[in-house]
């Protein structure tokens, strides 16, 4: 079973970045300030969501725990863990995208003023 929660904020950057490729593609020039809106608006909808995971664990993409050849025993195990480094990076990341995003708002900014 799926843990949607776990794999919320990738889910959610993944759409943003999709969104963002298919606004960049059909956007006439003069409208491509939506492409740093829908960024800017993705970004924080990561961070947003990865808060919301602080301080929990949560586990997805899980094998059961299982018994080998020559009476091993393995936990479970599981491919996607987030946990607090985890929520650390990707608030880290989703600031860092924030900031770019807006690093491009003053150039094209600066750039109508001239």
């Amino acid at each position: 079973m799926i843990d949607y929660a776990a794999v919320a904020p990738a889910l959610v950057g993944a759409g943003g970045a999709i969104a963002v490729l298919i606004a960049d593609l059909f956007l006439p020039l003069a409208r491509r300030l939506l492409v740093l809106w829908i960024a800017a608006a993705t970004a924080v909808a990561a961070i947003v969501v990865e808060i919301v995971l602080a301080g929990r664990t949560r586990a997805t993409f899980c094998l059961p725990a299982t018994t080998l050849p020559g009476n091993v025993h393995v936990g479970q195990s599981c491919s996607f863990v987030v946990d607090r480094f985890t929520v650390y990076v990707g608030v880290l990341l989703a600031a860092g995208t924030l900031a770019v995003v807006a690093s491009a708002w003053l150039v094209y900014r600066r750039r109508k003023q001239s």
